[in-house]
């Protein structure tokens, strides 16, 4: 089976659409050349000083580096893209809201092994959800050419991408996005951002802080509201 490409300027419903019809869909030239150099060059020395995998499925070739809304400013464009943005919250919309899952550069070195197939969402304790409950929306930025040749796992040169994903917010995400950016950088963020990562409610009356404020609270004094109201990850206010 193909898989569908769209121009940049695809609306939100049609990139959905095909999302849900094949379980991926490739959006064309979405970002900048410019922009993506950028992170590359911020992510540079981060990269070069990760380890490679422990294990066969993480990879012995492959560097993980993750922290990128800490260590590259220029990943949060990408972080809040509204096509990335607006197609997740779409995908996952039978939630009440939605968050940061994980922020992920992978590296992959030539000569890498195939890694196992596998459901990412798997991370969630093998939890069996109701099939067509969807739980996270996956995206993946090219830094590096991906092509036929490349593979998906295997590369005969380092293929980086930026692994961007977004899970349903009453679900634990799997980087922990409180410690891996530090307050000093956190408090200087937007506030879009911020709940994004989670400094928001994830439902009704999931995570807030002491006496019922909301997170945002702790990083952005008065920002907040009391009570069990949800606060839309994309800033846009209350909802449900």
């Amino acid at each position: 089976m193909a898989i569908a490409h769209l121009p940049a300027d695809t609306g939100v419903d049609a990139v959905v659409a095909a999302l849900g019809a094949d379980g991926a869909v490739v959006v064309d030239d979405v970002a900048s050349p410019a922009l993506l150099d950028a992170v590359e060059t911020e992510l540079r020395p981060f990269l070069e000083a990760t380890p490679t995998g422990p294990d066969d499925f993480s990879g012995a070739l492959t560097r993980r580096t993750g922290a990128l809304i800490a260590r590259s400013p220029s990943s949060r464009e990408l972080v809040m893209h509204p096509l990335a943005l607006r197609t997740a919250q779409a995908f996952l919309g039978h939630a009440t809201n939605i968050q940061l899952h994980l922020t992920q550069a992978i590296a992959i070195g030539p000569g890498e092994s195939a890694q196992p197939i596998h459901r990412d969402q798997w991370a969630f304790d093998f939890f069996p959800f109701p099939r067509g409950y969807e739980v996270q929306c996956n995206t993946m930025w090219a830094l590096t050419d991906f092509t036929e040749e490349n593979g998906a796992t295997r590369s005969s040169a380092t293929r980086i991408g930026l692994n961007l994903t977004y899970n349903v917010a009453w679900l634990r995400q799997e980087e922990n996005q409180y410690l891996s950016v530090p307050r000093d950088v956190a408090v200087t963020l937007p506030t879009e951002l911020l709940r994004l990562m989670g400094y928001a409610r994830g439902a009704y009356a999931l995570g807030y802080i002491d006496d019922l404020r909301d997170p945002i609270e702790a990083v952005r004094p008065g920002a907040g509201s009391l009570g069990f109201a949800v606060a839309d990850p994309a800033g846009s206010g209350a909802a449900g």
